[in-house]
């Protein structure tokens, strides 16, 4: 089994624990399997736009810039102004979902580590930094 299938299959356990607990929103107890699939599949995809997003942030994005043939990596305004749109829109999404778990999301900016953690009810992670570095995503 890959890492990512498996961080998935764990978030996944995860997310049905917390609505066990009565960690979800009043009349949310108790989701479908196939719900909390869906919901893990979104953050997923959400982590790895936010993820690239930071990586070009800090590398620059490629292009032929200055000499004809030539790539140079670059970030301008404009690519900054689409990041945090598109940052703000994921993070919109991202909270929608945890909070169908009683969860908190959030983005940082640094690809070295997890760009999307959530911060579940019950405090549970899965980093070195405990609960107040809550549970990384991607």
């Amino acid at each position: 089994m890959t890492s990512k299938l498996q961080s998935a299959c764990e978030l996944a356990a995860i997310f049905a624990q917390e609505a066990a607990n009565g960690h979800c929103p009043k009349g949310r107890n108790n989701p479908a399997p196939h719900l909390i699939a869906a919901d893990v599949i979104a953050l997923l995809r959400i982590g790895g736009g936010v993820a690239r997003r930071a990586v070009q942030h800090c590398n620059g994005i490629p292009r032929y810039e200055g000499k004809p043939g030539q790539l140079v990596a670059t970030w301008h305004q404009e690519d900054e102004d689409r990041k945090e749109r598109l940052d703000a829109r994921d993070l919109a999404k991202a909270s929608e979902i945890a909070a169908r778990y009683g969860a908190k999301a959030q983005i940082g900016g640094d690809p070295r580590g997890y760009t999307l953690r959530l911060f579940l009810a019950s405090g549970r992670n899965n980093t070195f930094g405990g609960a107040e570095s809550g549970w990384g995503v991607a």
